[in-house]
């Protein structure tokens, strides 16, 4: 992609981020502008709900932000209870 294009796409994008805060509407965009092969290069915009004070019910966007920053998404797991009297009881019978 030309310096040209990727210009284009950044000033579409700063045009959404414009409206969005204009109507103080949350959004995130991530767009791959560039890949060599064994890099990609991503360009972030946000306007991000929690520092401008606005309740989402299912903040979704923080989740998206978290994974653009490296971080790996870890599907949820269902809890472990363990009775510790019952395991101690039986590590000191031999069990």
């Amino acid at each position: 992609m030309t310096g040209e294009e990727k210009n284009e796409i950044i000033k579409k994008i700063d045009e959404l981020l414009e409206l969005c805060q204009y109507r103080n509407v949350p959004m995130f965009v991530t767009v791959a502008m560039e890949d060599d092969g064994s890099t990609t290069t991503y360009y972030n915009r946000m306007h991000s709900a929690k520092s401008h004070n606005i309740h989402l019910s299912d903040d979704q966007i923080s989740k998206h932000i978290l994974i653009a920053d490296g971080f790996s998404a870890v599907p949820p797991r269902e809890s472990l209870e363990v009775e510790m009297d019952e395991l101690l009881t039986g590590l000191s019978e031999g069990e």
